[in-house]
């Protein structure tokens, strides 16, 4: 019909998921975890562990801009994205397979630096690259399939959050998105970037994957729920309840900012807890635990040098998520984190 087609052609991220979840069928008991979280993880025959894999995509004007990234930094970035994905689910990151789509002119300098960002961020993380592809293409594409393994059984998905169940994030949000701001507003008025601008910046360049917290929530065996902030909270938190059938509060004075955010927010005159709710690329982590278990989870974060920060709770209120400001108002979500479509 007519209608549906035009439904579907304007549909969201998480709608096509589901389109294609509805052609491809169910899956083989092999198959632990599938389509519409982090990684999929693979059980392993005559074996003690599982297999993650995950994939990611980075396209020209969608993900990053030439104008202002570096292939060193898009390889790095590439690498990451997918780094934080087995991070997510309390992995270790394994094995890397390349795909790169680029244009003739500058080819093997392009190649070069982008597979040093590769290589750089792959030994960071004791990954071994093992293959790939590369294509001529119009724009520059990346994409990064990387495979990754847990203990049998000790995956942590999305699923698993019940009301009560503390909500808490593994390091500041919003630098990223800042960062971002920053590339355009200095290439729109020609200035350089000051110290504190840089450290934005190379949050959003070089985003550091939370791979040991994410092990560590794993460790604990008291994280009920885990994702990584890609799309940010706004985005990310209610796929989660969606999944669970749950609904979360977050608070706003409680979201964690860096001290470089807080300062670009006030040249921007704009609340920094704007940028932690809709801020996406920071690949921090979050974590739902039992908020009897909390204080274990968070004892074992601190041994590794990260700070759980509470930033609120889950909710028996299926699907609604609400931001709660300091003086106790409650707004529902907006729809205005970044989007794939």
């Amino acid at each position: 019909m007519p209608g549906k087609d035009k439904k579907r052609s304007n549909s969201g991220e998480d709608d096509l998921i589901e389109l294609m979840k509805s052609i491809i069928g169910s899956k083989p008991r092999s198959l632990i975890t599938g389509i519409g979280d982090d990684c999929a993880v693979i059980e392993n025959d005559n074996s003690g562990s599982d297999t993650l894999v995950t994939t990611d995509l980075l396209v020209e004007g969608s993900h990053f801009k030439l104008d202002w990234a570096s292939p060193y930094q898009i390889g790095w970035k590439a690498m990451a994205a997918s780094v934080s994905d087995i991070a997510a689910m309390g992995g270790r990151p394994t094995f890397a397979f390349i795909s790169l789509g680029i244009r003739t002119h500058g080819r093997d300098y392009f190649v070069k630096s982008f597979y040093e960002g590769i290589q750089a961020a792959a030994e960071k993380y004791n990954i071994t690259v093992a293959g790939g592809d590369t294509v001529r293409s119009d724009l520059v594409v990346a994409n990064v399939t990387l495979m990754g393994k847990t203990a049998r059984g000790a995956a942590i998905t999305r699923k698993g959050a019940s009301a009560g169940d503390i909500i808490s994030v593994t390091s500041t949000c919003g630098d990223s998105l800042a960062g971002l701001e920053i590339l355009k507003y200095l290439t729109k008025t020609g200035t350089r970037p000051s110290t504190y601008q840089k450290q934005l910046i190379e949050r959003h360049s070089a985003p550091t994957p939370s791979v040991k917290a994410g092990l560590a929530a794993s460790a604990s065996g008291c994280v009920k729920a885990m994702m990584d902030l890609s799309d940010g909270i706004l985005i990310d938190l209610p796929r989660l309840c969606k999944i669970n059938g749950t609904g979360a509060k977050i608070n706003t004075s409680n979201l964690p900012v860096s001290p470089e955010l807080e300062r670009w927010a006030a040249e921007a005159k704009q609340p920094a807890c704007e940028y932690a709710i809709k801020g996406g690329e920071d690949f921090n982590l979050l974590v739902i635990s039992d908020a009897a278990k909390h204080d274990q989870v968070s004892n074992l974060m601190q041994e590794i040098g990260v700070e759980l920060s509470i930033i609120g709770e889950i909710t028996g209120e299926n699907n609604s998520c609400v931001i709660v400001s300091d003086k106790g108002k409650e707004t529902p979500f907006s729809d205005s984190g970044f989007k794939h479509f």
